[in-house]
């Protein structure tokens, strides 16, 4: 089956998936990035216990943050505001290369593991999209990047060569880099897996100042869950890579999401207009969170 917008043909047969793509092709790194990732994927999901999230989550002081819910709920922009609050700075002061402080796990899916003797939370790496308005706020996000076509195939080294003769990315565009990038321009390292401490379901409020934290009972975090689960929505449907390759996985997400809530606290995080905007927000939150799920 072809990938027309990628240029890049997939052929499947019992025991192995082929890439075909010339070498100029725009999407050959993403297509093969994407095979991958749904093989590792749906290989993982035939483990039991394993729920499949559209969420960010980081990790921190040996725990993980999943931040879970829709597109456009918010999740980017809080992962980034924490990564960013929870940072230790370098030997020279600064912030561009942490010896410690939070680790990046996934930027838009996961996989919650309930089959050990703690949850667990492991990314499955996907492009980060990042929209104007959280560019704006973040603008080292796009820092030495520039506007060239197909930024998210590049690596930080083709990204250096390139910049001398292309205009900076522009601060209303929409970016789109690989993990690494996004990495290497908070100044963060990246980690698989964390045990998982606590879910923050994110959305944005006019008419909040700050945020605000409820904690959620098990039921209606279970529910909320439901809602986040990878693939629930239009917005979050399966690649057709991923249809192809699901086979006969057959999960029981309801009693997943159940066993979820039961088992971490899960918040609801109204999140204002001014909610980024104080130096110590970021560590207010998890402070708060934390206080309340003791």
């Amino acid at each position: 089956f072809l990938d027309e917008r990628k240029g890049c043909l997939f052929v499947d047969d019992p025991e192995r998936l082929t890439l075909v793509a010339p070498p100029d092709a725009p999407g050959r790194r993403i297509g093969a990035m994407r095979a991958l990732r749904e093989l590792a994927a749906q290989r993982h999901r035939r483990g039991p216990g394993r729920l499949p999230l559209h969420a960010a989550a980081l990790e921190l002081d040996g725990e993980a943050w999943l931040l879970a819910g829709p597109k456009n709920a918010g999740k980017t922009t809080l992962l980034v505001h924490l990564l960013r609050g929870h940072s230790a700075p370098g030997p020279t002061g600064t912030t561009d290369r942490r010896e410690a402080g939070a680790r990046l796990v996934s930027n838009d899916r996961v996989f919650a593991e309930l089959d050990g003797p703690a949850p667990m939370v492991r990314g499955m790496p996907t492009v980060v999209s990042v929209r104007p308005g959280t560019l704006a706020r973040f603008p080292v996000l796009r820092r030495d990047v520039p506007a060239v076509r197909g930024l998210s195939q590049h690596t930080s080294a083709e990204l250096a060569a390139l910049a001398p003769d292309h205009p900076p990315f522009p601060a209303d565009g929409r970016l789109r880099v690989s993990p690494a990038i996004f990495c290497d321009r908070l100044g963060v390292e990246a980690v698989a897996a964390a045990p998982l401490g606590a879910v923050l379901l994110p959305r944005v409020d006019p008419e909040v100042t700050g945020w605000r934290l409820e904690r959620l009972d098990a039921d209606a975090a279970a529910a909320h869950l439901w809602d986040a689960r990878y693939g629930a929505g239009a917005a979050s449907a399966r690649t057709r890579l991923d249809a192809r390759l699901a086979g006969r996985v057959v999960d029981d997400l309801a009693a997943s999401c159940h066993a979820l809530a039961a088992r971490v606290p899960v918040f609801a995080c109204d999140l204002g207009p001014d909610a980024y905007d104080a130096p110590d927000a970021a560590r207010e939150l998890l402070a708060a969170a934390r206080e309340t799920s003791a």
